[in-house]
C-alpha cells in the first residue's frame, strides 16, 4: 500500500489517502484536491449538523424516537427523514420523471394500501434498520414492511453522533489487513448482501466460488434457504471468513459483529440430499455435492439411481441405502426428502406380507413327470 495526502477544502489540513502503489495513491490524492473534498472532522461537523436538523424534523413530525447506539441513532434520523420526504413528494407528483423511476420504480403511487404502508415504515425505530437500506428505493422499503409487521419501538436512546463515527464503531479491521477498503454486509429480510467498493480477483473468488454469493449489479448478494442454514450462521460465516482473508468488514448488528470476530457460527452444510418437488423425477431424492467434490460414483451406485444433471436422482423406494450413504458421506438430508423417505419405509411396512402359494392347473413339466414307459401301446393311439 502506498500513501499521499491532500488538502482539506474546508480547514486546509492534510489527509491522507492510500492506493496499491505511489502512482495510484497520487492520482486519488490529486482527484480528492480537486473535488474540494473535506477532512473527516469537517465531514462530521457538516454531518452533526444535518443529521441533528433531521432529528428534529422527525420529532416535530411526530415520528417515534430511533434505538440504537448514539452514533447510529443520529445517521438514520437522516436517513429516515430523506426516505419518508421521498415518498411525500413521489405521492404529491413533485418529483421529474428520471426521479421518480430512481426513488419509486413501477409502484402505483396511488395504491389504497400505500397508506397502511407507510405507517408500518414509520414504525421502525432500529437504527441499524435504517441504515442497512439507506441505499434502496423508498417503494422497496414500503413493500418490505407491508410484508411484515413493524417492531415494537424501543426505550427512547440518546441523540448525539456522527454518522462517520457510526460507521467506525460497526467497522472491524484484521491485524493482516490486505485493504483498506471495507465490506460492509447488510441483512435485508432474507438477503445478505455485501457492498464492497473494491474490484479485486481474490475478493470475487472468495465470495462467489466459496461462499455462493452472486453481483446483482450494485452488491454481492445471496438468498438465505433452509438449506443454508440459520441467517445468522452465514452472516458470521462471511464475516469470519472475510477477517480471515484480510478484509476489513463492517457490521452495525452488535451481535453479529461478536459472532464473525469469534467465529461463532454453525459452518455451513454443502452436501445435501433434497426432494424433487415436479418434474419427470417428482418424488424422487435428489442427491448434490460442491462443484470441486467427486462423490458421483458412490451416489450413483445408489439402487436405481439416475443422472440429472448437475445431480444425481434416486427413488425413495431405496431409502435404506440412501440413508446409510448420507450417514456415510456426511449428507444432510432436507425435510421434503425426509418426507419422501419416510412415506416410502411407511409403504413398503404396509403392504402385506405373503408366502406365495403353490401354482394350481398346470402339469407338471420337470424331471420325473413323465410316466414311466411300458413298451405297450396306448389304446387311444391303436387302430380300430
Amino acid at each position: 500500500m502506498a500513501r499521499a495526502y491532500f488538502h482539506c477544502s474546508t480547514c486546509n489540513d492534510s489527509v491522507a489517502i492510500y492506493g496499491h502503489n505511489r502512482r495510484e495513491a497520487d492520482r486519488l490524492a490529486a482527484w480528492h484536491e480537486s473535488q474540494g473534498h473535506i477532512c473527516a472532522d469537517c465531514e462530521q461537523k457538516a454531518f452533526a449538523i444535518k443529521n441533528a436538523e433531521a432529528a428534529q424534523a422527525n420529532a416535530a413530525a411526530g415520528l417515534p424516537p430511533l434505538s440504537g447506539t448514539d452514533k447510529q441513532v443520529q445517521w438514520a434520523e437522516s436517513i429516515r427523514a430523506e426516505t419518508i420526504k421521498a415518498i411525500a413528494d413521489a405521492r404529491n407528483g413533485r418529483l421529474s420523471p428520471l426521479e421518480q423511476a430512481r426513488l419509486w420504480g413501477d409502484l402505483d403511487t396511488d395504491d389504497p394500501g400505500l397508506d397502511a404502508a407507510l405507517v408500518a415504515l414509520q414504525g421502525q425505530t432500529r437504527a441499524s434498520w435504517w441504515i442497512d437500506r439507506r441505499d434502496r428505493r423508498a417503494s422497496d422499503l414500503l413493500a418490505e414492511v407491508a410484508a411484515s409487521p413493524a417492531p415494537a419501538p424501543q426505550a427512547n436512546p440518546d441523540q448525539a453522533a456522527l454518522a462517520a463515527a457510526a460507521q467506525a464503531e460497526a467497522t472491524v479491521r484484521p491485524t493482516a489487513e490486505q485493504t483498506a477498503a471495507v465490506a460492509e454486509i447488510r441483512v435485508i429480510g432474507d438477503k445478505i448482501e455485501i457492498h464492497f467498493p473494491e474490484k479485486r480477483e481474490d475478493f470475487r473468488q472468495l465470495v462467489r466460488f466459496e461462499l455462493g454469493y452472486a453481483w446483482n449489479g450494485t452488491a454481492w448478494a445471496r438468498p438465505i434457504t433452509a438449506r443454508s442454514g440459520p441467517l445468522a450462521d452465514r452472516v458470521a460465516e462471511l464475516g469470519a471468513r472475510l477477517l480471515a482473508a484480510g478484509y476489513p468488514i463492517r457490521l452495525q448488528d452488535p451481535e453479529h459483529r461478536r459472532r464473525a470476530i469469534e467465529a461463532d457460527y454453525q459452518p455451513e452444510r454443502k452436501r445435501w440430499i433434497t426432494g424433487y418437488t415436479s418434474g419427470a423425477h417428482q418424488g424422487w431424492l435428489c442427491i448434490q455435492w460442491p462443484r470441486d467434490e467427486d462423490l458421483y460414483s458412490p451416489a450413483k451406485r445408489l439402487p436405481g439411481a439416475r443422472y440429472d444433471k448437475p445431480a444425481i436422482a434416486v427413488p425413495a423406494s431405496s431409502y435404506d441405502a440412501i440413508e446409510d450413504f448420507a450417514e456415510a458421506h456426511g449428507f444432510a438430508i432436507s425435510d421434503t426428502a425426509r418426507g419422501y423417505l419416510d412415506a416410502a419405509r411407511a409403504a413398503h411396512d404396509a403392504a402385506l406380507m405373503v408366502q406365495p402359494a403353490r401354482i394350481k392347473g398346470r402339469e407338471p413339466c420337470g424331471p420325473g413327470s413323465m410316466p414311466e414307459a411300458t413298451g405297450e401301446i396306448d389304446q387311444a393311439l391303436m387302430d380300430d
